[in-house]
């Protein structure tokens, strides 16, 4: 089962306050593939509103959304829509070790490589699409 969104609302539920805060603990990570110097960003708090037209600016806010703490998102939101009611009703577990598809494979971790984030960049991803495998109990 692939769930796109369910990421993404939990972070969007949360309001400002969390997006923020997952803007700041990605900030290592994004660095890592949208390296800054300390004068393009002196030269973006200069510039004040107009350095958010930065290309690195623009280039972040593009594609911040592949970084973030996803499986304590995801977690709430399983809790919220009580998938645990669903699986037990049916007789289904999700699969300590998925078999088919690895549960986060479009996610940027320190073992994504450069080329490997041009081409997530590129596409459609949010990075934060999530597959859940299941078997019967």
């Amino acid at each position: 089962m692939l769930f796109l969104n369910a990421v993404g609302e939990v972070y969007h539920n949360s309001g400002p306050d969390g997006e923020a805060q997952r803007y700041k603990e990605s900030m290592d990570l994004i660095m890592k593939f949208i390296p800054m110097t300390p004068m393009s960003i002196m030269t973006m708090i200069a510039d004040g509103k107009s350095g958010m037209s930065s290309p690195e600016m623009i280039r972040i806010s593009s594609c911040y959304t592949m970084f973030g703490d996803f499986d304590k998102a995801f977690g709430i939101f399983l809790k919220d829509v009580r998938l645990h009611k669903l699986m037990e009703k049916h007789g289904l577990k999700i699969k300590d070790k998925h078999t088919i598809v690895e549960p986060w494979p479009l996610r940027v971790t320190e073992k994504t490589t450069k080329e490997e984030f041009e081409i997530r960049c590129a596409s459609t991803h949010t990075g934060c699409e999530r597959y859940v495998e299941f078997e019967r109990i």
